[in-house]
């Protein structure tokens, strides 16, 4: 029993700590979900990775980031360098990665992967 109330209090922080970061972000524009691998060639000027960059513009510290990410579904590595977020369609899963350099410097990709193949964004 104690377990379930520890697991319920670590559950509650980590929730508050992702309602705080989302809550500061209020007035800034969504995550683009909207498209499904498009053709853009690299996967770096697709709508989704200029969401990211009007989302997480100046003034979002980087923990602010990684919050929000994974409040939306993102898996982010230990380090907090990438996370990805990956949506099955079909024989294909639609991939959105975001990058966190060292220096703090964001960026986003967006690809449809199908049966091992890259398809569309790269």
């Amino acid at each position: 029993m104690k377990r379930i109330g520890v697991s319920v209090l670590v559950f509650a922080i980590a929730f508050c700590g992702a309602g705080e970061a989302l809550a500061q972000l209020v007035g800034r524009p969504a995550l683009d979900f909207s498209e499904r691998g498009s053709a853009s060639g690299n996967g770096e000027d697709s709508a989704f990775a200029r969401s990211v960059t009007a989302r997480y513009a100046s003034g979002v510290t980087r923990a602010q980031v990684l919050a929000d990410l994974r409040a939306q579904g993102f898996s982010c590595e230990a380090s907090g360098a990438s996370c990805t977020h990956v949506a099955m369609q079909e024989a294909c899963a639609d991939v959105r990665t975001v990058d966190i350099a060292p220096d703090g410097v964001i960026s986003a990709s967006h690809a449809l992967r199908c049966m091992g193949a890259l398809a569309d964004d790269e």
